[in-house]
C-alpha cells in the first residue's frame, strides 16, 4: 500500500529490489576459503567465465533452490551478481552448456581430489 502523500522522484520509478536471503553469507564463506582460486588453479581455462566462478554459481544455486542446469541461468536473472561474485556477470553466462563443461572438467580432474583440496583449505581457515 502506497502513501498518497508521498510520491517518489521519477528516477526511482525503475528501481526494484530482490532478496538475496542467505546467498551473500554463503558467497563470503566461499570467497574466504578461496574456492574460485583453488578450482581455477586445478582446472585452468580460457573461457569467458572461469571454472571456479561457474562452480560457485552452481553451489549458490544448490544451497538456494537446486535448479536443473538449464534453469541456473534464469536463477541469476534477478540477482545482483556483483555482490555474490565480486563483479557483474550476465546471467546468460551461466548457461547449461558452460556449466556442463565445468562439471565435465571437474570429473576429468577428479571430484574427490578437488573436494579434498577445497576441504583442506577450509580446515586451515576454520
Amino acid at each position: 500500500m502506497t502513501n498518497p502523500r508521498f510520491s517518489p522522484p521519477a528516477e526511482f520509478k525503475d528501481i526494484h529490489s530482490t532478496s538475496l536471503d542467505h546467498l551473500p553469507a554463503v558467497a563470503a564463506i566461499a570467497h574466504k576459503i578461496g574456492i574460485i582460486d583453488i578450482i581455477n588453479q586445478a582446472i585452468p581455462t580460457k573461457a569467458n567465465i572461469d571454472m571456479g566462478t561457474n562452480t560457485l554459481a552452481m553451489i549458490l544455486d544448490t544451497v538456494s533452490s537446486r535448479s536443473p542446469l538449464y534453469h541456473v541461468e534464469s536463477f541469476y536473472d534477478e540477482l545482483d551478481t556483483e555482490i555474490l561474485f565480486g563483479r557483474v556477470i550476465e546471467s546468460s553466462q551461466f548457461n547449461d552448456d558452460a556449466l556442463g563443461r565445468t562439471l565435465d572438467r571437474i570429473a576429468a580432474y577428479g571430484t574427490t581430489k578437488l573436494f579434498t583440496e577445497v576441504s583442506l583449505e577450509a580446515a586451515k581457515i576454520y
